[in-house]
């Protein structure tokens, strides 16, 4: 046996929740029923105004309770970290659940790697209002990846998760976080993921670990404003990691080109991050304006192409 199943690591469990009572006993109950035991649960209250805190206290001692003002997904996952003590962290929304193995997976994993520092998995997604169920079928090879190189080329060469299918080593996540914050989800897990693959190797797998919920009030999944919301996302993630990190500048333009794309989509509508937007045009060289110019008139006639094969 090896020494991270010897040293029986803990493993922090993060739930950030906001307003979403009517799940969040499902969440801590998945979290509460793992396999592997050594674990701690943090649940981070944004502020809610229903009866969250009533549900959170009903578990007393089985979890840590932080409560706090509203803030935004990035308060909850530095509030959320802060407080924690394990030598794994693994993220959970408090509309979504864990399947039993999971977390006795991730420490599999992370033993049988040890140079790896994230574990990406998928999720199935059960819709709660036409009872559909949607398992991804694997479009990646399970294994560890090194796509540090390509990040810095400005490229991702797989598709990413959502926060419910990742799990990042302690000591690699505190080169991550505190993130940034800003209000909703505006920073989002975004920040953590695209910093994640540009900083260190990691292992994608193709087990189905978890359950997204899909029940018309997702924060970002199936949200009607998604558009904005992405372009918030992609503007002040662009900007934050461009600021904190300059040597991912090609990667931070492509974001920015694609946040220009989904506003002219959405027809040039108001949205939150426009100052970003605005000082990360005007403090880019005229060298980078030229290549944000070229990525984005590309992404137009790629997009133009993809609607006429489309229809």
């Amino acid at each position: 046996m090896n020494d991270i199943v010897e040293n029986n690591p803990l493993v922090s469990i993060l739930i950030n929740n906001y307003n979403y009572g009517c799940f969040l006993g499902a969440a801590i109950e998945s979290a509460l029923s793992q396999t592997y035991q050594n674990i701690e649960i943090i649940v981070v209250d944004d502020g809610s105004t229903d009866n969250s805190r009533e549900i959170i206290a009903h578990y007393g001692n089985c979890l840590i309770p932080i409560l706090k003002e509203n803030g935004g997904q990035a308060s909850a996952f530095n509030t959320g970290f802060a407080a924690s003590q394990g030598d794994i962290i693994s993220f959970l929304d408090s509309d979504d659940e864990y399947l039993p193995g999971k977390i006795s997976e991730v420490i599999k994993i992370f033993n049988k790697f040890p140079e790896s520092n994230w574990f990406f998995h998928p999720y199935k997604q059960v819709n709660l209002i036409n009872n559909k169920t949607f398992e991804p079928i694997p479009s990646l090879i399970e294994g560890e990846k090194d796509v540090r190189s390509s990040i810095l080329k400005g490229k991702i060469p797989f598709s990413h998760p959502g926060i419910l299918g990742i799990c990042v080593r302690r000591s690699f996540l505190a080169q991550i976080l505190p993130m940034p914050e800003g209000r909703g989800i505006t920073m989002s897990d975004e920040y953590i993921k695209e910093l994640a693959m540009g900083l260190g190797k990691g292992y994608y797998s193709n087990q189905i670990l978890a359950i997204q919920k899909i029940h018309g009030n997702n924060l970002f999944t199936e949200r009607k404003n998604r558009l904005t919301t992405q372009i918030n996302i992609f503007v002040q993630t662009s900007y934050w990691i461009r600021k904190k990190y300059p040597e991912f500048i090609e990667r931070t333009n492509r974001m920015y080109a694609m946040a220009l794309l989904y506003y002219y989509q959405q027809g040039g509508l108001k949205y939150d991050s426009s100052a970003f937007a605005d000082e990360y045009w005007s403090t880019s060289p005229l060298a980078e304006k030229i290549k944000i110019t070229i990525l984005f008139l590309y992404y137009c006639i790629s997009h133009l192409i993809h609607s006429k094969i489309s229809d």
